[in-house]
């Protein structure tokens, strides 16, 4: 995929925050639940990626369950595939749903919700329409630092992911397995509505490997500091699966 032709998106503005933790039916261990909230704008992109885990412990979970908001009519969500290298794109109506409103499939008239889903790290688009209000999204879950993986076997890959743990972290405090020199990650800047990009250097860090700046060949790992729930453009150039870890 050509970096210029990924769709520009806003960065996110959000805050933390946990609640009590909730005892099992053993009383030995307790979940601790999480959420945040997402401010959205008019005529702008999110790119957005919830930072937890499904309470139930469910591997995917519905788009429609996950990402409910104030949203108006059109307003619109793109997710991207990593095998076909496309994007589906769903709408939402207000007057789906029994009237609560609901992403939808083809069509912001479509009065179906859509069944689809998505897996814990995977992340979406989210573009509100130029007239419409803002919105106030709130994700929440399981505290549970998770594991994403991501890439292809057979080829190089575009992945949209999200580090699994609702704190700010550095981006080279992230644990990352499978990277080669010249991959890179690439982060959206609303304000400049363009990518900051940076490249995995194996050599960096005392041989470790790390994300950099400018230039795969340069040494100095970034500082960069990732928001919980800010999602990454992960380019591999070559086949194989890699994963992250943030905790």
């Amino acid at each position: 995929m050509n970096a210029k032709s990924l769709v520009a998106c806003a960065a996110l503005l959000m805050g933390v925050a946990f609640v009590a933790p909730q005892a099992s039916a053993a009383g030995v261990q307790s979940d601790v639940v999480g959420y945040t909230t997402i401010k959205m704008d008019a005529d702008k992109w999110y790119m957005i990626g919830t930072p937890f885990t499904a309470l139930d412990g469910a591997k995917t979970v519905r788009i429609n369950d996950l990402f409910r908001a104030d949203f108006q009519t059109r307003d619109s969500m793109r997710v991207l595939d990593t095998n076909s290298n496309t994007y589906t794109v769903y709408f939402w109506n207000g007057n789906a749903d029994g009237q609560k409103g609901a992403w939808v499939e083809k069509s912001a008239r479509n009065p179906v919700p859509t069944e689809a889903t998505i897996g814990p790290g995977q992340a979406v688009y989210i573009q509100k329409t130029k007239d419409a209000a803002a919105t106030t999204l709130t994700l929440a879950g399981k505290v549970e630092a998770t594991t994403v993986e991501f890439g292809l076997d057979t080829t190089g890959s575009w992945s949209q992911v999200v580090a699994v743990w609702p704190t700010d972290t550095a981006l080279n405090d992230i644990v990352w397995t499978g990277m080669k020199t010249r991959d890179s990650i690439r982060i959206l800047n609303s304000d400049l509505n363009e990518y900051s990009v940076y490249y995995w250097n194996g050599k960096a860090k005392e041989g470790q490997g790390a994300w950099v700046e400018g230039s795969s060949r340069n040494p100095t790992p970034s500082t960069r500091i990732v928001k919980a729930g800010e999602a990454m453009f992960v380019n591999k150039l070559d086949a194989g699966k890699a994963t992250l870890l943030a905790k």
